[in-house]
């Protein structure tokens, strides 16, 4: 059994318009390249497009509305919504809302910002 005790993280990152909240250190979970995070995208505000190399995300919306764009579709992510982006996949965020956006953030194959690719 492994616990993570709820106000023990940390602001991992704060980008433009956004925040990371790692609730599961890379490595946690028994794998060397995992992290858990809660991320949220603030009202009016975006995440540039970028791919990760090997990175997979599985993404579970948890409150608020927010967009995702693909080089030629847009997802909308609700509450209870699950979107899988796969290595490669080029895609951004955008939240359109009042109201912040939120999301649970599971990285497989997750070796820190050297995997990102900013557009």
């Amino acid at each position: 059994m492994i616990y993570f005790k709820s106000g023990d993280q940390t602001l991992a990152v704060t980008g433009l318009g956004y925040s990371k909240l790692v609730l599961v250190p890379p490595g946690s979970l028994g794998y060397k390249a995992s992290q858990v995070q809660v991320t949220e995208i603030y009202p009016g505000d975006k995440v540039a497009k970028h791919r990760h190399i090997k990175q997979t995300e599985i993404i579970c919306g948890l409150s608020g509305v927010c967009t995702f764009v693909f080089e030629e579709s847009e997802i909308i992510l609700s509450p209870e919504d699950v979107l899988i982006v796969q290595p490669g996949d080029l895609h951004g965020a955008r939240n359109d809302e009042m109201k912040t956006c939120r999301f649970l953030t599971v990285k497989l194959s997750y070796l820190g910002e050297d995997d990102t690719e900013w557009n």
